[in-house]
């Protein structure tokens, strides 16, 4: 296993165990479950991914103006990335979703991922969390501008700016872990918590996709950006209570 999918899943046991830890109240916990695990290897070099959904570790659609081929990472000749990329004015995205189409309105759910942009020579960026079949419900979009800035929104609104927050030539980690009880996420990128406890005023169904789009600007050659470890984990907590008290949430 590459050393970026497995700090990933570090991460992902240790937001587990840090749960368990908060509250003497815990009764139990159903193991995380992988709904979705992308991470390129097992894919031939420099040829178009599939379309073969969450089973094959790929998308279920993309869109025909945007180019999605696997690439061997110039720092790790054993680390396969998808490499997305156009040259069409307009957004463009490609869409993955969970193991047997799931639909998550329960529990928390870890949506986990890696971006580099090579450059400043590209258009928009925006990854959206969307729910299954449709993209009606903004339960998070972020947008990544060749600025630097990125900003986030969801359905209450304007969530966050940050600006400078893009480290070109380099990959950063996004993490966001919702909590589809209580309707609110955390954002973190590279380990560093950017929203925490964020009501995204959703309340009628629940999180089932994972959207890249690209749209390009005439002025760059290509809009490019790598992506690789896709990962969507969810754990539902076995909650009791006792004295009037709740476990962690």
């Amino acid at each position: 296993m590459k050393p970026a999918r497995l700090t990933v899943l570090v991460r992902l046991l240790s937001l587990l165990i840090l749960a368990l830890a908060t509250s003497s109240l815990w009764a139990g916990d159903d193991p995380p479950h992988i709904l979705l695990d992308a991470h390129f290897d097992d894919h031939a070099v420099d040829q178009p991914i599939g379309t073969g959904g969450a089973e094959a570790g790929e998308p279920v659609t993309m869109d025909l103006l945007l180019d999605a081929i696997v690439r061997q990472d110039a720092d790790d000749p054993d680390n396969h990335l998808l490499a997305l990329s156009t040259t069409a004015s307009s957004s463009r995205p490609i869409r993955f979703e969970f193991l047997e189409q799931t639909e998550i309105s329960h529990g928390r759910l870890l949506v986990s991922v890696r971006i580099t942009f090579p450059d400043a020579d590209f258009g928009q960026a925006v990854l959206y969390l969307r729910e299954q079949g449709t993209a009606a419900k903004q339960f998070l979009s972020m947008n990544l501008q060749n600025t630097g800035t990125i900003r986030i929104n969801d359905a209450a609104g304007l969530a966050l700016v940050i600006p400078n927050a893009i480290p070109f030539g380099q990959s950063m980690l996004i993490e966001v872990i919702h909590d589809l009880d209580w309707r609110s996420y955390d954002l973190l990128i590279d380990g560093v918590a950017m929203l925490s406890n964020r009501s995204h005023g959703i309340t009628d169904r629940g999180i089932g996709a994972v959207i890249f789009a690209l749209q390009h600007q005439a002025e760059f050659d290509e809009t490019r950006v790598l992506i690789d470890d896709l990962l969507v984990a969810r754990w539902l907590p076995d909650m009791i209570f006792a004295h009037g008290f709740e476990g962690p949430r």
